[in-house]
């Protein structure tokens, strides 16, 4: 008899219990058939990294009309159980009687996993964080469906196999029939910006939400990820802010504004309608391909109009998209997630200073040479914002209050939830992020 994996298990339990039951198997990532022992598993799989993101595997008895897909308790010491259970081939069931009560087991030190769904939606596949993450669910082999305007470059995404709906957000029936097969939905999409009128922003950002979740409400689903930020805390320094901290009823802009009620509307379709939430927090995201913060910081940075504020000694919130990425299928894959929120960052202290430098250093550009006390860019925002808003300028001024924010203000946060809930371990570190993210724009440049 063969125990076939039809996902790619890299977690060295998962391997050593299916080893570890005396029989033959095949594994989908190695593709060979490998010896039952569990010594075997130990000697193959001993040296793999523990961060690799790891769905449950699907096991199969070939042959069987049952296919066994609970959630499992992975740990060594299930070894010796799953041997005095019997073999495949003792024909008195004890195998399956085994495979079944590992839900069930309690151990100390276990390990929690629930099988990787096969058909994911997302949202904003074709910007930044979304492609990202479409790319990433392919080289799992999940199919991916989204949602594209008609003039949105799909290349990436038709390269992928991506399913594309051509349409818009804004369409509720459309929406409706995207969804209608997904496992998961992964909220990705949002209006961005700094600058103009609050109704434009909640039109994306909160009733384009609000029709997604409703079709989601009348059918089953694995997970709904909410992409939020860090951005609803209130505009002040952070020194280890965590998820407890009460958000602000008003903001300063309408992206901040209308993502703190896209929360509330995520969360209460949980808790009145039991849609399957999950809402992350991610800080400032950079890497490749990202059109929108780090090309204007490089465009200033070359026209030398850049400064430091407050001589650039704050933190900084960064998450490398890749860390995100990582993030997001962990949120997938717990199931104790559902209903939490969780804010995220790459998890090491990162200066404004730090993060400008290596921008200008791998881009072959100066760095900045002024600072610029930050009471006096407080003052020189408000002034901007004031005149361009009596003269209706529709393009955001030279400096904006949400920029002395990103630029100014000390952006500490506590990822420790994530950590202790999720598993989460930023796998990226902030050097080797930025090493790939400028050699990318460096290429493209």
């Amino acid at each position: 008899a063969l125990l076939t994996l039809s996902a790619s298990a890299t977690d060295k339990n998962i391997h050593a219990f299916m080893l570890a039951t005396t029989t033959p198997f095949s594994c989908a990532s190695c593709k060979q058939t490998q010896p039952g022992t569990e010594g075997d598993a130990l000697t193959k799989y001993g040296s793999l990294s523990p961060l690799t993101p790891t769905p449950l595997p699907r096991v199969r008895w070939r042959g069987a009309s049952r296919t066994v897909s609970k959630r499992v308790q992975a740990s060594y010491f299930l070894v010796p159980l799953a041997k005095r259970c019997g073999t495949p081939q003792e024909k008195d069931g004890r195998w399956r009687t085994a495979l079944m009560a590992l839900p069930r087991l309690a151990i100390r030190h276990s390990y929690f996993f629930e099988a990787m769904p096969s058909r994911i939606f997302i949202t904003g596949a074709t910007g930044f964080v979304g492609g990202h993450f479409a790319e990433a669910c392919a080289s799992r082999g999940l199919s991916v469906s989204t949602i594209a305007r008609s003039g949105s470059d799909t290349s990436l995404l038709d390269r992928l196999g991506v399913v594309i709906n051509r349409g818009d957000l804004t369409d509720s029936a459309l929406v409706r029939r995207a969804v209608a097969d997904a496992d998961v939905v992964v909220h990705c999409a949002a209006k961005v910006g700094d600058w103009g009128p609050v109704d434009d922003y909640r039109k994306v950002n909160v009733e384009a939400l609000r029709d997604l979740l409703e079709a989601c409400a009348t059918k089953p689903l694995r997970r709904f990820v909410h992409l939020s930020s860090l951005g609803v805390y209130p505009a002040r320094h952070h020194y280890g802010t965590d998820e407890t901290e009460p958000l602000p009823l008003h903001h300063m802009d309408g992206y901040t504004q209308t993502k703190v009620e896209a929360e509330q509307v995520a969360l209460e379709f949980h808790r009145d309608r039991g849609v399957p939430v999950v809402v992350l927090r991610p800080g400032f995201i950079y890497g490749p391909r990202d059109r929108t913060v780090l090309p204007r910081l490089i465009e200033s940075l070359r026209t030398h109009e850049l400064p430091y504020l407050g001589g650039g000694k704050r933190a900084l919130n960064t998450i490398f998209v890749g860390n995100l990425v990582d993030a997001i299928f962990l949120a997938i894959e717990r199931p104790g997630a559902v209903g939490q929120v969780y804010n995220l960052t790459d998890g090491e202290f990162v200066s404004k200073r730090m993060f400008i430098d290596a921008i200008a250093d791998g881009m072959g550009l100066d760095r900045p040479k002024r600072s610029v006390p930050l009471w006096v860019a407080r003052l020189a925002a408000r002034l901007m914002e004031r005149r361009a808003r009596r003269r209706g300028d529709t393009q955001a001024p030279r400096l904006t209050q949400a920029r002395v924010k990103f630029l100014g203000l000390n952006l500490d946060f506590s990822i420790e939830k994530a950590k202790k809930e999720l598993g989460y371990v930023p796998r990226v570190p902030f050097a080797t992020a930025m090493q790939q993210t400028m050699a990318w724009y460096r290429e493209k440049a």
